[in-house]
């Protein structure tokens, strides 16, 4: 009798315990679930992914500015093929509206061009960028865009039509290797009613090696409509500062009109108005990344 009434009472201590501890785990794996989903996804900002470039030179990246945070873009590219050269620029300025929403606008110039006598303002466009998700823990962000462009500012350069484009952009981190493809789709409306409307699709592939302040990367892209044309990349992307971006790059490009060559060069800084600078020194997207790049300090927001 005294064996059974101890074995009970033990069973019944083991009974109390078991009771107690069950929902101690289950409150603990709801803890750790919580910080899983807390680290993987949230907040699930534009800012969220470990971005370590800026801009691509054949590709759109899919992070977005800050809130109130503005980034002014300077893009010149020089092209030859079959005997004839032609150097252009861009100046463009993107604008952060909400934690997922930039704008952005763009001013092409034709400075020279062999085939042409006229140079100045070309296709004014405008656009719009949605962060659809962006997370530190998966290194992936995923961004979606449209935009329009007016007839050409210059008579003789340029595209005498409006334009309507739409995008899709993906990043991800792979180890030491970060990859962003872009997919997008243009529509071209001559102004003259005789001329067909015009239509085509592309795509391009981005490969980044990060080293420190430092990004080389190798860039692909092909456009597909009424010609064909298939443009590489070989280039490097220089951070002397996180708000600051400076990209130079080779371009090789087939198309019906025969092989080109040129070069393509990138400078680009983000900038907040009213912030204080001396209080902090580091833009928004800085901070954020701050250990994010394993190879090398925070180098920018993209």
């Amino acid at each position: 009798m005294t064996s059974w009434i101890h074995r009970r009472h033990v069973g019944a201590c083991l009974l109390a315990l078991a009771a107690w501890v069950a929902p101690q785990e289950a409150r603990a794996d709801d803890d750790a679930d919580s910080r899983e989903e807390s680290a993987d996804s949230s907040p699930v900002t534009p800012e969220s992914a470990p971005e370590v470039f800026q801009e691509l030179f054949l590709g759109e990246a899919p992070f977005t500015e800050e809130p109130g945070e503005l980034q002014p873009i300077v893009n010149v590219a020089g092209r030859r093929r079959a005997a004839a050269s032609s150097l252009s620029a861009s100046a463009g300025l993107e604008a952060g509206i909400t934690e997922h929403v930039e704008v952005e606008v763009e001013v092409p110039f034709e400075v020279y061009d062999a085939r042409r006598t006229a140079a100045g303002p070309t296709n004014v466009e405008l656009g719009l960028k949605y962060s659809l998700y962006s997370s530190a823990a998966r290194r992936l962000a995923i961004a979606a865009g449209i935009a329009g462009s007016a007839p050409s500012l210059s008579d003789g350069v340029g595209e005498e039509a409006y334009g309507y484009e739409a995008l899709l952009a993906i990043y991800k981190g792979l180890g030491a290797l970060h990859l962003n493809v872009t997919l997008r789709g243009e529509v071209e409306h001559p102004v003259d009613p005789g001329e067909k409307v015009g239509a085509q699709a592309g795509g391009a592939l981005a490969v980044l090696a990060p080293i420190g302040s430092v990004v080389p990367l190798i860039e692909a892209r092909v456009d597909a409509g009424r010609d064909t044309e298939w443009t590489g990349a070989l280039g490097v992307l220089w951070h002397p500062s996180p708000a600051w971006e400076i990209g130079a790059a080779g371009l090789a490009s087939i198309a019906e009109g025969g092989p080109g060559y040129g070069a393509n060069v990138i400078l680009t800084f983000e900038w907040e108005p009213g912030g204080d600078a001396a209080a902090d020194p580091e833009p928004t997207h800085a901070r954020a990344l701050r250990g994010s790049n394993p190879l090398g300090r925070p180098v920018g927001r993209r």
